[in-house]
Order: structure tokens, then C-alpha cells, then sequence
């Protein structure tokens, strides 16, 4: 024969699958509202990554090339994207898998190699090599202080990364000063000079200096 709880355990019963109900669409509400608000700060993120690349790139170039650079500019396949598709991560870029993993392995794990990568950076510019023209940029060094170098730190878009870039530039000054004497011609025509130039201008210390020299105290 069947047995039946007792009508209080019943309850019991009846309230306690009320309450797990309860917690279940509770938890269900609050991973949703989670889940937006992630997507809703990634979203975010790269507008804020796009305005720095903006800023750090073009606002550098714009004032110092002509009016027909720029509508070389911007009639060319790079501003269309006509021959390279933009992705937003390397495993969308059109490789074999080997090669994007290597790409995703080598951007992940390049902060724990920064000194080797930069060591690499300082014998790739002290080398002779082809000049490439990289517009708007009228040399490749240009290209690497004010777009490749700053992406590698995420265009400074966090404190975190503002300090790793700064601490990178540090490292390429202590490496370059072990090769060359600060005051010598090799050091001020290096190309640390173009990557100061470029930290500069995209911190805005130079309004800073502006500001604490032309004020009274």
C-alpha cells in the first residue's frame, strides 16, 4: 500500500519546492543580468580601445602629412579594407589553425617574454632593413611607435596596462643605453626617440609640463 506523509510534511515539502523555484529563477535572473552587463563592458572596452587607437595613431599623423596624403588615405584599400579583412581575435585571421594558435600563444604569454621581445625590438631597428611604407606613416619605425607598439598594452586603456607600457618603455631605455651613451648621435637618432615621442603625446604629458610652467604658485 502506498504511504502518505502527514499534512504538516506536506507543507514542509510544498514550501521547500516553492523556495528551490524561487532560488532557481532568481539565480536564472541574476546570471542573465550578469551575462548583459559583461557583454554591455566588452562592448565598451573596444569602443574605448578603438578611441585610443584613434588618438594614438591618426591624431599623431593627421597634422603632419598634406591634403593629398590624406585623400591618398583615404581612397586606399587599407581604409576600405579591400584586400584585408579586419577580425577582432587571430583565430578569425585566414591561417592555418597551427599558426593562429601560435598567434594567440605568443600574444597571451609576451608580457612574461617582454624583456627577450624587447631585446629582439632594439636589434630589429639598430639592423639595416627595407623601408616599408606603412601609410599614413612615412617609415616603419613611425608605424611601431604609434600603432603596434602601444597594441601590445591595449592603447593604455586601464591603469594595468598603462604601467606595463610605461615599464616596457623603461626597458627599451635601459637596453639602449647599454649599446649607445646618452649623449651620443646613435642614441638621440635611435628609434627610442620616436617611441618617447610617442608615449608623450599619447599620455598628454606635455600638457601637463605646459600647464606646471606657465602656473603661478
Amino acid at each position: 500500500m502506498t504511504s502518505y506523509a502527514d499534512p504538516e510534511q506536506r507543507i514542509q515539502f510544498l514550501q521547500l519546492h516553492k523556495k528551490v523555484i524561487q532560488e532557481h529563477q532568481l539565480s536564472v535572473m541574476v546570471n542573465d543580468s550578469i551575462s548583459r552587463q559583461r557583454k554591455f563592458i566588452d562592448q565598451t572596452i573596444k569602443k574605448l580601445i578603438s578611441s585610443l587607437r584613434s588618438f594614438c595613431f591618426l591624431n599623431t599623423w593627421y597634422p603632419r602629412i598634406s591634403m593629398s596624403d590624406i585623400t591618398l588615405f583615404l581612397q586606399s584599400s587599407i581604409y576600405h579594407h579591400e584586400k584585408n579583412q579586419i577580425v577582432d581575435n587571430p583565430s578569425s585571421l585566414p591561417y592555418q589553425t597551427n599558426i593562429t594558435i601560435s598567434i594567440n600563444t605568443f600574444l597571451r604569454s609576451i608580457h612574461n617574454y617582454m624583456n627577450s621581445f624587447l631585446k629582439c625590438v632594439v636589434v630589429y631597428f639598430d639592423s639595416p632593413r627595407p623601408d616599408i611604407v606603412f601609410n599614413p606613416c612615412d617609415k616603419p619605425l613611425s608605424f611601431f611607435a604609434s600603432s603596434t607598439f602601444p597594441s601590445l598594452f591595449g592603447y593604455c586603456w586601464c591603469v594595468e596596462q598603462g604601467i606595463s607600457y610605461v615599464e616596457a618603455l623603461i626597458q627599451l631605455l635601459e637596453i639602449q643605453t647599454s649599446n649607445y651613451s646618452i649623449n651620443s648621435s646613435e642614441f638621440r637618432n635611435s628609434f627610442i626617440r620616436d617611441i618617447i615621442r610617442q608615449f608623450l603625446h599619447m599620455s598628454e604629458v606635455q600638457n601637463y609640463l605646459r600647464m606646471a610652467l606657465f602656473t603661478d604658485y
